[in-house]
């Protein structure tokens, strides 16, 4: 295996940044982190909105996944109440992103502010790699359902979901060009790896601003997918495996070389199965690729995500079998 191993990631949301975590831990990795550009919740939304900023909400976690700095991690991703500037319930990662891109902005072209902006922050945190948004140019995620209804940005397309409806086509707004660092980085990439998130607002947007395809399709590095600890909706919980598989490469046309399924199942909290969520068997991924890797991945009881610890383990095992 070569000394230092170019692995790239898609996704976004809380399952990006635990990935991130895991890879930082190998030694060998040279990590680079695509992520999806088109969040509209909460804080990122409100930043956008009020001062046309990119939505830096998955971004920033992401940066802070890959610092060596874990307790400024902890400080910089809580919520702060600052009414006095009219900021209330933001994490300290968006605002000093959203600051860093406007003041850039004064000397600059906005693309090249927000490239800049996030390349500050990953100084500013001795990023032990890159975060690139899939796109530099922000617009809403959309989605039509089976039932005939619409919804308009990515909040609302899971709250659509998590009520029940099943998602027929999902789309941006409108046609973004991808970012030129994030198709380099796809095409240069030793390992590509899919995180485990929210299949329709954190892994799909990743891969459809222009280019995005296009770049899967011209790498030669193969794809590892770190499936997800639960299924989301009415529509995925009838998946079988070969059905995960067929997803994939309808989105990345092309087929995943490994993919990383956990092994111990736990019961769901209660909250979880509101939203429609069900622990998702290990049982449905048979032969459907070239290698199924089990492992227990489960964090604990209480919260049904990845256990980085685990993540980063399970990974050391797998990725240089996948090396020439």
């Amino acid at each position: 295996m070569q000394d230092r191993v170019n692995v790239v990631t898609l996704g976004g949301g809380s399952g990006q940044s635990t990935l991130l975590v895991a890879l930082g831990r190998l030694p060998y990795a040279r990590v680079t982190a695509i992520v999806t550009p088109f969040d509209s919740g909460g804080s990122s939304r409100k930043l956008r909105d009020q001062y046309d900023v990119l939505p830096y909400g998955d971004i920033q976690r992401c940066i802070f996944a890959l610092s060596p700095y874990e307790h400024v991690r902890d400080i910089f991703s809580r919520r702060l109440d600052l009414p006095e500037v009219q900021a209330p319930y933001h994490t300290g990662g968006n605002l000093l992103l959203s600051a860093l891109e406007q003041d850039f902005r004064r000397t600059m072209p906005v693309p090249d502010a927000r490239r800049l902006a996030i390349r500050a922050l990953e100084q500013m945190f001795q990023v032990r790699g890159h975060v690139y948004p899939a796109a530099l140019r922000y617009t809403d995620l959309c989605a039509r359902f089976e039932d005939g209804a619409l919804a308009t940005h990515e909040q609302e397309v899971d709250e659509y979901i998590q009520a029940g409806h099943r998602p027929e086509c999902v789309r941006l707004a409108e046609s973004v060009p991808a970012n030129e660092d994030a198709l380099r980085a796809i095409v240069q990439a030793d390992i590509l790896t899919i995180s485990p998130g929210s299949w329709y607002t954190s892994i799909i947007p990743s891969m459809l601003p222009e280019g995005i395809r296009e770049a899967l399709q011209e790498s030669r590095a193969p794809i590892v997918w770190v499936v997800n600890l639960l299924t989301e909706g009415v529509e995925m919980a009838a998946w079988t495996g070969a059905t995960f598989v067929h997803e994939l490469m309808q989105l990345t046309s092309r087929a995943p070389a490994a993919l990383l399924v956990n092994s111990t199942v736990l019961e769901l909290p209660g909250s979880y199965r509101g939203e429609r969520k069900t622990p998702l068997s290990q049982k449905l991924f048979r032969s459907y690729v070239p290698a199924v890797v089990r492992y227990p991945l489960w964090l604990d009881a209480e919260t049904p995500r990845h256990d980085p610890d685990q993540l980063a383990c399970a990974l050391g095992l797998l990725l240089p079998t996948l090396l020439p």
